[in-house]
């Protein structure tokens, strides 16, 4: 129960960051952040999405 609670809400949203964050580094400025929840992480996605 635990891997999956830590699959779902953190690790998934991490993986999304990351891939956008990798699209952004490689020229794609049209790669766009989605803020999904008010945790840590969508607070993340929050200051990378200025």
């Amino acid at each position: 129960m635990a891997n999956f609670w830590l699959k779902r809400y953190v690790v998934r949203p991490i993986k999304r960051v990351v891939q956008v964050a990798e699209a952004v580094s490689t020229g794609d400025m049209d790669a766009e952040f989605q803020k999904e929840a008010n945790d840590e992480i969508g607070s993340l996605v929050e200051a990378l999405h200025v």
